[in-house]
Order: C-alpha cells, then sequence, then structure tokens
C-alpha cells in the first residue's frame, strides 16, 4: 500500500512540476490564424479572398458577397426596391442601377422580379490581382474592380457598396 501511495504522491509531484513551466508563446484571441483584414499591401497573391458587404447607402442591394477561392469566384447577390422605408437615400433609377449591375454580374441567370431572391453564380478561370489601389477580379465573361478605402480595411465598388476583405 505504500508504494501506491509513494508512486500516486510522485505522480501528482511530476504533473504539477509540469504544469508550472513557462509558457514559451502567449496565444492571442482577437487574431485569427486562418483569415485576416487586411491593412497593408499583400506581398504575395493570396489564393483565396473573400468580400462581404458592410454597408451601402445609396445603391439599392441587401446583401452582396464574392468568394474567390483558387481561380474560381462565387457572386451572390440580393437587390431591393425602392418600397423599403430603409432605403430612403436610394436614386429614383434604382430600378436601372439594379438591372445594370445585375447584368454585370450575373450573364448565366435571368432577372426575377421577386424582392426576396437571392441570385447566386460561379465562375471558374478567374484570375485576381491586388495592388495599393484596388482588387482586380477578371475571366473572359466577367470583370469586377474593387477600390480600397484609404484605411485599407475595406474596398468598395463603382455602386458606392463598402465590401470588407479577408485574406486566406
Amino acid at each position: 500500500m505504500k508504494k501506491y501511495v509513494s508512486f500516486f504522491s510522485l505522480g501528482c509531484l511530476m504533473l504539477f512540476l509540469s504544469a508550472c513551466q513557462n509558457s514559451p508563446e502567449v496565444i492571442d484571441a482577437k487574431k485569427d490564424v486562418s483569415t485576416e483584414t487586411t491593412t497593408a499591401t499583400l506581398e504575395a497573391t493570396p489564393k483565396s479572398v473573400l468580400l462581404i458587404q458592410k454597408k451601402t447607402a445609396e445603391f439599392p442591394q441587401s446583401q452582396g458577397v464574392y468568394d474567390y477561392n483558387q481561380g474560381k469566384l462565387t457572386v451572390v447577390k440580393q437587390y431591393h426596391s425602392n418600397k423599403n422605408k430603409d432605403t430612403a437615400r436610394v436614386p429614383e433609377n434604382s430600378r436601372e442601377l439594379i438591372k445594370q449591375d445585375f447584368a454585370e454580374n450575373f450573364s448565366q441567370i435571368e432577372w426575377e422580379e421577386d424582392p426576396f431572391k437571392v441570385y447566386e453564380e460561379k465562375y471558374q478561370q478567374v484570375e485576381l490581382t491586388i495592388d495599393q489601389e484596388k482588387i482586380d477580379l477578371y475571366t473572359n465573361d466577367f470583370e469586377k474592380t474593387f477600390y480600397f478605402e484609404p484605411t485599407k480595411r475595406y474596398v468598395y465598388d463603382e455602386n458606392n457598396v463598402f465590401y470588407t476583405v479577408q485574406y486566406d
């Protein structure tokens, strides 16, 4: 019995001493390893870029996502009409703006008059370029440019829709 007690206390002592060792690095919970929002220009072109709509003051779009991953691009958008009370600043020609934006982003699907319709289209063999001023996504059927705002935390398109930028 004394052997068991001595082995048990020796094991507890070893466990206690191993727990007291200094940790070589403190993990920062605020920093996500897999995706980061950029505040500076990238040195190498990333394999994945995710643009998620943050806000839009003047364009009738309720959600928008551009998901680029190793040469493939998925565009997802939902538009809204002037009838929505939250769109007081939306221009009167919003119907024409929506149809123009729709034609630029969705070449393979047709417009529907459903205000709750979420549109999605996938593009293959998409090229991505990123420089100090902009992000370009382009292929034979599609071309889109997003411009960095001064802090480089967000980009915006030709409709002044702002997107957060995440790189992987």
